[in-house]
């Protein structure tokens, strides 16, 4: 490419560029092009964000555990928190913290399956945390299975596709993180959440999204021992 060329492939650049995001410099201005360029792109995916978030119930982790009815749930039913380091753990802490704070009792971490035998003996009320160390998908089928047999709030920390998908079942409220298409799919098959939700999630726009009662069953109807259905947007955890 010659000198010349060269000269005037800049500026048709600037000006296809400016067309397809609205901005159409103008030859006599004296400024940067290319960061007005890069700020005008930043500023269309800041307001495409927005845009989503806005047709979202968005909540901070803190706030949704500020809610009664909320706590209520996580507190009586059992919860999978989607296992992905950095995230299940943040989750787990804050939920035992507000446990503690409103209870005033503390709440049981079983990893291993002599941890969680011997403490069945003890006759257990309160939840338990149970993030298994399993060397098998069966092994871990019966971690979870012998867990919830125990008749009290399990919220358990795992990978969607370690689980066979009637234990899934089995959970009334779910913290999905975006992750793998081999990790969310299996839990896209059973609960069902709506695509702004599922695209924001996907689009990693929000931290996660909490579900609860949004199982569906073989018929695709909505499980009616559900007494109630709540889908949120988690901005912060």
């Amino acid at each position: 490419m010659s000198d010349k060329e060269k000269k005037g492939f800049i500026p048709d650049f600037i000006t296809d560029l400016g067309r397809q995001i609205g901005f159409i410099p103008n030859p006599d201005d004296d400024f940067d092009h290319y960061e007005h360029a890069a700020q005008s792109t930043q500023h269309a995916e800041e307001n495409k964000r927005q845009t989503t978030q806005n047709s979202l119930y968005v909540k901070s982790l803190d706030e949704m555990l500020h809610d009664a009815k909320i706590r209520k749930i996580l507190f009586s039913d059992n919860v999978f928190v989607f296992g992905r380091v950095g995230y299940f753990d943040k989750i787990v802490q804050q939920l035992i913290i507000c446990y503690r704070t409103y209870k005033k009792k503390e709440v049981v971490v079983l990893r291993t399956e002599p941890q969680l035998l011997a403490h069945i003996k003890t006759n257990p009320s309160d939840p338990v945390v149970l993030i298994p160390a399993a060397k098998s998908r069966e092994n871990l089928s019966h971690m979870v299975t012998l867990a919830l047999e125990m008749n009290v709030p399990v919220w358990l920390v795992a990978l969607p596709s370690h689980l066979e998908q009637q234990l899934l079942l089995s959970f009334k409220t779910f913290f999905v993180a975006a992750g793998a298409n081999t990790e969310i799919q299996p839990l896209f098959e059973i609960i069902e959440i709506q695509d702004d939700y599922k695209n924001a999630l996907l689009a990693q726009s929000v931290k996660a999204v909490m579900l609860i009662g949004c199982h569906i069953d073989n018929l695709g109807k909505l499980n009616e021992s559900n007494d109630m259905e709540c889908t949120v947007a988690i901005s912060k955890l």
